[in-house]
């Protein structure tokens, strides 16, 4: 039986995850920007609203992945029908 995940892919995964975690994002810089002018109370909208933002691209990635899913099923299903 084959692993759900390639050694390779792992490893890549792994060496994105690091660099991620130790790199400043764009939205990183601009809270710390917000912060550093306007300070903490008035940057708080702006956090809030890169949070926000950030938690809505799991649901459209789960409705890409279900759609995904339903093409693979209709491709699947599409050698059972007969041609006319």
């Amino acid at each position: 039986m084959e692993p759900a995940v390639s050694q390779q892919l792992l490893l890549a995964f792994i060496v994105f995850a690091i660099v991620g975690l130790y790199t400043p994002g764009p939205n990183n810089v601009m809270l710390l920007a917000s912060g550093l002018n306007f300070g903490l109370r008035r940057t708080l909208p702006h956090v809030a609203g890169v949070g926000f933002l950030a938690g809505q691209f799991d649901p459209v990635a789960v409705g890409i992945e279900e759609v995904d899913r339903m093409e693979d099923r209709m491709v699947g299903n599409a050698d059972h029908v007969d041609a006319v």
